[in-house]
């Protein structure tokens, strides 16, 4: 019986580390990121703020803060509250 124990013993013990570092592993990449995710906010533009296109192929920020988008109706600089063509 002890022999039995004894195999069992060293066949269990390394793959319950592994097992237990894969979860360990797994748990520390998954929780930090779950905080994050409620804090993204989105804001959705259209005509209304001066945006003629819905269309739109590029995106691009500028040292003063502005951002630029660009689409098959032509070139919008947003400020903060409204695009302009």
């Amino acid at each position: 019986m002890n022999q039995f124990r004894l195999k069992w013993y060293r066949a269990f013990v390394p793959a319950s580390k592994g097992l237990i570092g894969f979860l360990l592993l797994l748990f520390a990449t998954y929780l930090p990121a779950q905080p994050i995710a409620h804090h993204i906010k989105f804001d959705h533009f259209g005509e209304n703020e001066g945006l003629k296109s819905s269309n739109l192929s590029v995106l691009h920020q500028d040292p003063k803060g502005y951002l630029w988008v660009g689409g098959l109706n032509g070139l919008f600089r947003y400020d903060g509250r409204n695009f302009h063509h």
